[in-house]
């Protein structure tokens, strides 16, 4: 009986401190943010670092992911006799970008020190690209970052052969994203702090705290996003949903109507490419972001580029969050989310055609009024 009594006090004890670890990763996140933005003057960005270019000179990497075995970034190189891996910049994320200022310049230096000569001279035999590709068996690369995993999430820290897991993932705002690749991607307007960065297309670009005009303190940075776990892909917090399999109008409420009893998750994908926060390495969506239109905690869906990856926790009630200005809170999952019945296209905003690009106040509530940089909202900390 007295076991009884306390194994329930033990576990919450526990819990809380995994919890405290949890938000004091974050708190680290953010001064790594503000650190990284004093050396560059702006934010790291989603993907296409612009400081990947001194890495790839003369390289067109934006036509090198437009086809054959380069699309997406991932594949191989010939120079002269060798066969060179590369890892286009498509793949290079945020948290990566972080690295050294996170105490881990050594991580980084090993990463971006695997570079081919800027006089054009080829590495020795058997070497590959800087940031090889993310399934490449690079050593260094299979490392588990204990800063960007929180203890609450069992699928986070535990061994598997995806060990590159991150539970943080950066704010892309209240857009709603196309299932193709790239496309709507990149068309769309500055929402969230963290969006595709300006190689060599001027419809991508970089995020300074000038561009912030909501004010940081207003605004979200960071959240947490459940980790995949691949041996049960039906959970919502982590699983992934195949409801928009056309690829164009699916509205938010129908992915959230996509929870099943239980928790469960209806329809589930066993596509284990798409798994949330597998890499941290890596800015593809499903590792690396969130978005500010379904509340947290709720269904991830979509194909390819998934349309609603939200942020989500093992804590009670709701997610830790890491705002513009280093702060940490805990957000509800109950927080105001505004009409995720309709997207943000005409006529409800006239002239607008594509949900991707719609600019102003959002439409999902204060949810989706946290996420924006540029929407002229007053909402603050809830």
């Amino acid at each position: 009986m007295l076991i009884a009594l306390l194994l329930p006090a033990v576990q919450a004890a526990r819990e809380a401190a995994r919890r405290m670890q949890c938000t004091n990763n974050l708190k680290q996140l953010g001064i790594a943010l503000h650190n990284f933005h004093d050396v560059k003057e702006r934010f790291p960005s989603q993907m296409f670092q612009p400081e990947c270019e001194f890495y790839w000179p003369g390289l067109d990497v934006l036509a090198l992911m437009s086809g054959g075995t380069a699309n997406i970034g991932v594949g191989t190189m010939q120079i002269g006799n060798n066969t060179r891996h590369y890892w286009a910049p498509a793949h290079v994320s945020a948290l990566t970008m972080l690295l050294p200022f996170i105490e881990q310049q050594a991580m980084w230096d090993k990463i971006a020190n695997n570079i081919i000569a800027q006089d054009g001279t080829p590495l020795p035999p058997g070497e590959d690209y800087p940031f090889p590709e993310i399934r490449h068996p690079t050593v260094y690369l299979n490392v588990r970052m204990p800063a960007y995993v929180c203890p609450s999430d069992g699928n986070a820290v535990t061994s598997h052969e995806l060990e590159r897991r991150s539970s943080y993932h950066g704010c892309r705002g209240d857009i709603v994203v196309d299932t193709a690749q790239y496309a709507d991607v990149a068309g769309a307007q500055k929402r969230g702090m963290f969006q595709p960065g300006p190689w060599g297309n001027s419809a991508l670009s970089v995020i300074t705290i000038a561009d912030i005009t909501d004010g940081l303190s207003n605004t979200l940075a960071f959240s947490e996003a459940a980790v995949s776990d691949l041996s049960n892909r039906n959970r919502i917090k982590g699983g992934w949903n195949i409801a928009d399999t056309t690829g164009v109008g699916l509205i938010p409420i129908e992915c959230l109507n996509r929870r099943g009893p239980g928790g469960t998750l209806q329809e589930p994908t066993g596509d284990t490419t798409h798994a949330i926060g597998a890499f941290w390495n890596s800015g593809n969506h499903w590792y690396s972001i969130f978005f500010t239109i379904l509340p947290p905690n709720s269904p991830t869906c979509g194909l390819g580029v998934a349309r609603y990856i939200g942020a989500s926790s093992y804590h009670t009630g709701g997610v830790n969050s890491m705002w513009g200005d280093g702060s940490v809170y805990f957000i509800s999952e109950t927080i105001d989310c505004g009409n995720i019945s309709a997207l943000p296209v005409e006529p409800l905003i006239p002239g607008v055609t594509n949900a991707a690009n719609y600019t102003g106040q959002s439409i999902y509530g204060v949810w989706g009024a946290l996420g924006t940089i540029q929407g002229s909202e007053s909402v603050g900390k809830p």
